[in-house]
């Protein structure tokens, strides 16, 4: 009997499984597909290399270490599929003998650093999840030029070894309009080897397809970005990050109309958050960013003042008619924030920053559902101004606030947050007392060691006794 499809997805069987494959698969010689994502797989047998009429070969999610020369003898295999194997330190050195193979996918592998020699010959590849540029005798970003029908996602990685921009015009990254996922990294390390001006042009001729739909630029040393980078001709464009730049200035991005996402981190000598981000608004009458949901900044330590009304900060611009989500992590020095209304902010997450932003915030939204504030110095209360933040706010979150003495100074200020259902306060070491809104259902406190008053607002002398039970559906007290 000839068996064509062998599928052991998962199995847990403790070591068994290498003896198993070692033992059956001489016999399969007429196997076509073979899928073994398990964990439990530690090592590929070299009989893998017999069976001829092999198409399909996954060792996703396995525990391999390497693959053996022999894979490079299956020249009909068409996918070889190694997502997820954290171990695999490398491809075989004969890699280039699998002319059939039209997907290759090593996403996260993270030990995977070079290329085999002559990969760029493979030009039935159509999917290349990452690509390692490496000096010298190593692989050459041009390489990706015979390689016309990449679709999906690619992450080119070192692209600081890149010292000649026409190797990166070689790349015809812009032909390849199948792509929907690019990834740019250069070296995390800025050292005299590196030039701004020589990097700044191979971004400039590393442009996409305006079909594309994610991009992410990582530790890019140019001063500026190209114009390219937001350009509104990318009207597919959902998702952009970039990380670890070292540009003062971020690029014109307000005028992607589907920009969705925008995450923005490690950017340390970005000080001033300003018009330039937003662009011209001609594009959409005088709105900018009409697509964004989601916004982060992360470890953002040289950043002072974020602003979107050009040089009149009385006069903000309109903007981010969609935003629901703004998350600000690590930005020690941001004190001043005007960006006028955000009508659709629902989420806001403060984290490793200054009270200051929350002062400056006043006004920003009257439709915050969520409010999380993590490590947040010089809050030592939140009343009087901070309460027009939260007159629609349903979750509240406080944790590691080491300098917040109490919430609220007195009942009436509690009964303000009519639509508060869920309070939690977590390491608040100086914390005395809480007044608890009686709108609350949900209570958690822990690790507040100064605590010594829990009081809950009075709507009615009648109810006094009753109110904790009437209202309160949850209570967590610990340590």
């Amino acid at each position: 009997m000839r068996t064509f499809l062998l599928l052991l997805d998962g199995l847990e069987c403790h070591g068994l499984l290498d003896k198993v494959l070692v033992d059956i698969l001489p016999g399969l010689q007429y196997l076509r597909v073979l899928s073994l994502r398990t964990p439990k797989i530690t090592e590929v047998p070299q009989s893998i290399g017999r069976l001829m009429h092999l198409r399909y070969l996954n060792f996703s999610f396995t525990a391999i270490t390497c693959l053996p020369e022999q894979v490079s003898d299956l020249y009909n295999l068409q996918s070889l599929l190694l997502q997820g194997c954290y171990q695999l330190s490398g491809l075989p050195k004969s890699f280039v003998k699998l002319i059939n193979l039209r997907h290759l996918d090593i996403t996260d592998t993270p030990k995977v650093n070079k290329m085999p020699l002559g990969i760029g010959g493979l030009t039935s590849l159509q999917t290349l999840t990452k690509v390692i540029v490496d000096g010298a005798d190593g692989f050459k970003l041009s390489e990706l030029q015979e390689i016309s029908d990449l679709q999906g996602q690619i992450y080119i990685k070192g692209l600081d070894k890149v010292k000649n921009p026409i190797q990166a015009q070689d790349a015809n990254i812009y032909q390849k309009k199948g792509l929907d996922d690019l990834e740019m990294e250069w070296s995390d390390v800025f050292d005299d080897s590196r030039n701004d001006l020589v990097e700044y042009e191979i971004l400039e001729r590393l442009r996409p397809h305006h079909k594309l739909r994610t991009l992410k630029i990582l530790y890019y040393k140019g001063t500026r970005f190209p114009s390219w980078v937001g350009d509104p001709s990318f009207d597919r464009l959902t998702e952009r990050t970039l990380c670890g730049c070292t540009s003062t200035h971020l690029p014109t991005l307000g005028r992607l109309k589907s920009l969705g996402k925008l995450i923005v981190t490690r950017m340390k000598e970005v000080m001033i958050l300003g018009f330039e981000l937003l662009g011209p608004t001609s594009s959409f009458g005088d709105i900018v960013f009409p697509s964004l949901e989601f916004l982060e900044f992360d470890d953002m330590q040289g950043w002072q003042k974020w602003s979107t009304s050009g040089n009149n900060d009385d006069e903000p611009a309109r903007s981010f008619p969609r935003l629901r989500d703004i998350s600000i992590k690590r930005c020690p020095k941001l004190v001043k924030v005007a960006i006028g209304s955000i009508p659709s902010l629902r989420a806001l997450h403060i984290e490793e920053c200054s009270a200051e932003i929350l002062r400056s915030m006043i006004g920003l939204s009257s439709s915050l559902f969520a409010l999380r504030m993590s490590n947040v110095k010089g809050l030592t209360e939140l009343h009087g101004q901070y309460l027009t933040h939260l007159v629609a706010v349903q979750h509240l979150h406080f944790d590691n606030c080491h300098e917040l003495r109490y919430l609220w100074l007195d009942e009436s200020e509690s009964c303000s947050l009519a639509s508060l259902q869920k309070l939690e306060v977590h390491n608040c070491v100086i914390l005395k007392s809480i007044i608890c809104p009686n709108s609350v259902k949900r209570l958690v406190i822990s690790n507040c060691d100064s605590i010594e008053s829990l009081t809950f607002s009075i709507i009615s002398e009648n109810l006094m006794g009753l109110l904790p039970l009437i209202f309160l559906r949850s209570l967590h007290i610990d340590n």
